[in-house]
């Protein structure tokens, strides 16, 4: 599902202001063209554009379909103008080819996307710690139950009143609260947003080096992060979807055949047991230091 997302934002790149005198083309009567500007701003704010809902529009004029657009797609990098009506609600998409531009303003707007906005703090009774970390662990895990993927909107509440716990309070310890408390914390910022991860992820690596949450924790949380950076990860936690197929890929690990090794003083297994779950191989000779 995020997959499918992220590829939606990435069609739903545009033109800059300065490349706005295109291949002339039909232009919807009425609406008006959404900036990159506020595209970026949208992306900010994950509102992602509704392309399986919204009419597609050739440069002709004429109607296709969303799986069209994807097929097309296949074929040459496709970009879509968004119009918007006097609500400023998108309801149609003006499918042109993509232009050098657009991978500019793509690159904006999927940082914006990681990026999230900015945390507003929510005041926290701390006396009241293991209460607000036992609703907070309830409302996280309920919004995945079935295998539900919440919205990242959703997410960021719980992160923000996460960040205030911290920020209040002081990190949570198992002198005033109990381990779930804290790998509550953990679970949050882990489907938070990157920008946050990164800044409050020495706080989880002292709670481990305390014993207080899970090296594995820490592991995870350290690969993601680096993947964010787009940079190899160490444990091989992370995995990505690699096609429309729904099959999936092992992210970029730095010095493979020493990876049983790392996992191992982080208390996992080996990673081919691990990724054999999402059906990928991994079959690289492993060796200690």
């Amino acid at each position: 599902m995020k997959q499918l997302a992220l590829l939606l934002l990435i069609l739903g790149v545009f033109c800059l202001q300065a490349c706005q005198q295109q291949q002339a083309g039909y232009t919807p009567e009425g609406l008006r063209k959404l900036t990159s500007e506020e595209l970026i701003e949208k992306a900010k704010h994950w509102e992602l554009v509704p392309y399986q809902t919204m009419t597609l529009k050739n440069s002709e004029g004429a109607t296709i379909s969303f799986d069209s657009l994807l097929s097309l797609w296949q074929v040459n990098p496709m970009a879509v103008d968004s119009y918007v009506n006097e609500n400023d609600s998108i309801v149609e998409g003006v499918i042109r080819l993509s232009t050098p531009e657009d991978s500019i303003l793509n690159q904006q707007i999927m940082v914006a996307y990681n990026t999230g906005p900015d945390a507003k703090s929510v005041k926290v009774n701390c006396e009241d710690l293991k209460s607000i970390l036992d609703d907070l662990y309830e409302k996280d895990q309920g919004s995945r139950k079935g295998g539900s993927a919440p919205h990242p909107a959703e997410d960021f509440k719980y992160l923000e009143i996460a960040i205030s716990i911290i920020e209040q309070c002081g990190m949570p310890t198992l002198e005033n609260v109990d381990r779930k408390h804290i790998n509550t914390l953990w679970l949050v910022f882990q489907h938070g947003t990157h920008r946050y991860r990164k800044e409050y992820f020495s706080y989880f690596q002292m709670a481990a080096e305390k014993d207080e949450l899970n090296k594995g924790s820490v592991a995870l949380m350290q690969d993601r992060i680096l993947m964010g950076d787009k940079k190899p990860q160490i444990y091989g936690s992370q995995v990505r979807g690699s096609g429309p197929d729904g099959s999936f890929e092992l992210y970029e690990l730095q010095d493979p055949e020493y990876v049983d090794q790392r996992r191992a003083e982080m208390g996992l297994g080996p990673l081919e047991e691990y990724v054999a779950r999402w059906g990928i191989e991994f079959s690289i000779p492993q060796k200690q230091k």
